[in-house]
């Protein structure tokens, strides 16, 4: 069984693939908050591994030429090393 972080369990699990499903297109109207459950669940299953693995898509995108692709794992990116670093929770609050 998979871990989600406030994802509600397994029944997240469509939402998720849904949330992968638009980054692969490059879609960039994703909200900030469905950024924060990737990142979070990112990071729940890879730990500070994740960062590597949204900075290493972007750069394989990038260099395909595939922009918007790769500005929506940038997206990823910012909001995995906001909550290594502690800038947000991993729910998606900011702390002050």
């Amino acid at each position: 069984m998979l871990f989600f972080n406030k994802l509600g369990g397994d029944r997240e699990w469509p939402r998720f693939c849904f949330l992968l499903s638009m980054l692969k297109m490059g879609v960039l109207m994703l909200h900030q908050e469905d950024l924060n459950r990737l990142a979070a669940f990112m990071l729940n299953q890879h730990g500070s591994r994740a960062l590597d693995y949204a900075e290493s898509a972007m750069a394989q995108l990038l260099l395909m030429g595939e922009e918007r692709r790769a500005d929506a794992w940038r997206m990823v990116g910012r909001a995995v090393r906001d909550m290594l670093e502690g800038r947000i929770t991993r729910d998606g609050h900011a702390i002050h």
